[in-house]
């Protein structure tokens, strides 16, 4: 396990990522409440895709693990009756938006990861 100060560091980190992802989403027209449960969303699923590349990166590629954990997700949300209001499409291009967002050694399984 990571230090308290490096765990702190990372918190910090996809607390930034969150707050681009909600303003980048409310510039799409998605209102406040949900962009920031949107991002919130996609960083978690970010956070378990990366988590399951890091254990075995010669799997799968880091889009693939993002998409797995979104996936996941999505399967959870429909068996307790709560995919119907997931707003799939909000939720596919915010997925999108975190893919597009790696650098290109990382869309291709690569170990460069930069966060802000």
């Amino acid at each position: 396990a990571a230090s308290p100060e490096l765990q702190e560091r990372g918190r910090t980190k996809f607390a930034d990522v969150a707050d681009a992802l909600a303003e980048a989403l409310g510039k799409r027209g998605v209102d406040a409440a949900n962009a920031r449960l949107l991002a919130s969303v996609g960083v978690a699923i970010f956070q378990c895709g990366f988590d399951r590349w890091v254990d075995d990166p010669d799997a799968a590629g880091l889009p693939m693990r993002i998409r797995e954990a979104a996936d996941q997700l999505a399967g959870v949300a429909q068996a307790v009756g709560g995919a119907r209001s997931c707003g799939g499409a909000a939720a596919g291009e915010l997925l999108d938006a975190f893919l597009g967002a790696l650098p290109p050694g990382a869309q291709h399984g690569g170990a460069a990861i930069r966060l802000p």
